[in-house]
């Protein structure tokens, strides 16, 4: 009886035995043997970095890592948080009392519509003498010393005797005192504001000019203008 030599030959990496595909071992690969073993020790390196960490060890190891980079973040923040706040109390804003009264001082907008509402109401004075003299002290119209605007719908005219009446020297402190109060009435009661605004109004009526007030001029701001004319 003659015994049967089993011929093998490769095909492909595959190992067969007269047509039959013969079992391969795992991780042997004969057409590309550097694929096996590049897998073999991806495969081992895997192994022991999934048993480092699953060691104490390794756990501990990566929880003082954790840990400390949280410290490190919290330290970050509270730098954060301390540099905030004293740019917070070196601000001017937080310096300021909160009792402190607002700043007053008009816009370079508001400046502009008193001027023009200042020269504007002046002009129509001028006029307003000429044809009528309810505006007049001894022939010459009153004059505006000064125009404060109260928002957008009141301007407050400061007015005063004309300068002529008030250098005159014969005309005594009383007598001139008699006058002013004679032009309130006339400017209050008796629709002298109503005719300069009528006059204003008519001048600016490109926009919608605010109504008038006419006060009395105070006594400081009255005495700072005699000072500049004397």
């Amino acid at each position: 009886m003659c015994k049967s030599i089993e011929h093998k030959c490769l095909h492909h990496g595959k190992a067969l035995s007269w047509g039959r595909e013969m079992p391969r071992s795992p991780g042997l690969c004969l057409f590309r043997p550097w694929r096996s073993v590049t897998t073999a020790v991806t495969a081992a390196d895997e192994t022991i970095h999934e048993s480092a960490e699953s060691s104490p060890e390794g756990e501990a190891e990566q929880s003082m890592s954790r840990n400390k980079a949280l410290a490190d973040i919290i330290r970050g923040g509270f730098r954060t948080l301390n540099q905030a706040a004293l740019d917070i109390q070196s601000s001017p804003i937080t310096l300021k009392s909160i009792f402190a009264p607002p700043d007053a001082s008009p816009s370079p907008r508001q400046k502009a519509e008193e001027h023009l509402i200042h020269t504007t109401a002046t002009e129509c004075l001028e006029g307003l003498a000429k044809k009528d003299g309810k505006l007049c002290v001894h022939g010459d119209p009153i004059v505006i010393l000064n125009v404060e605007l109260k928002g957008s719908k009141l301007a407050i005219l400061h007015w005063a005797l004309p300068f002529s009446v008030l250098a005159d020297e014969t005309i005594s402190m009383r007598e001139k005192q008699l006058l002013e109060f004679r032009m309130h009435k006339i400017l209050v009661e008796g629709g002298g504001t109503q005719l300069l605004q009528r006059g204003v109004h008519a001048a600016l009526r490109h926009y919608y000019p605010p109504r008038l007030r006419l006060d009395p001029a105070p006594d400081e701001l009255l005495l700072e203008v005699m000072r500049d004319i004397m």
